[in-house]
């Protein structure tokens, strides 16, 4: 089967209104430059820091006294650790859990009834 020739080679013409349609524009470029690097700083900003083995095995042992209980329940627990050793490790303890609406639910209730709070003792 041959490809006609109208489709195989596309017209002089018709290429050059595409062309001028889409200039180059230079602050577009420039801009676009700036956004790549600034992507990029921010990549290079500092991990949060990495949980020890003990402190993981302890979150172990935490979650599993938790996941027996009500959601509810788990919830008002994590909020407690948030408050006695951090969100960090409470997040961490949610997250082995491994139940999105507990984790959820833990954000809520730390942005909506804890923030001050956590500010105020420095756990934040």
């Amino acid at each position: 089967m041959d490809i006609p020739e109208k489709i195989q080679k596309p017209k002089e013409g018709k290429q050059k209104k595409i062309e001028e349609k889409l200039p180059l524009d230079q602050e577009v470029v420039e801009k676009e430059r700036e956004f790549v690097s600034e992507t990029e700083k921010a990549s290079e900003l500092p991990k949060i820091k990495s949980i020890s083995n003990s402190v993981q095995k302890t979150i172990k042992k935490q979650t599993a006294s938790i996941k027996g209980v009500p959601r509810q329940r788990q919830v008002k627990i994590l909020a407690d650790l948030a408050m006695e050793k951090g969100v960090h490790y409470a997040v961490a303890t949610a997250r082995k859990i491994d139940n999105a609406y507990v984790l959820d639910e833990l954000h809520d209730t730390l942005v909506d009834e804890l923030y001050e709070e956590l500010k105020n003792r420095g756990l934040l």
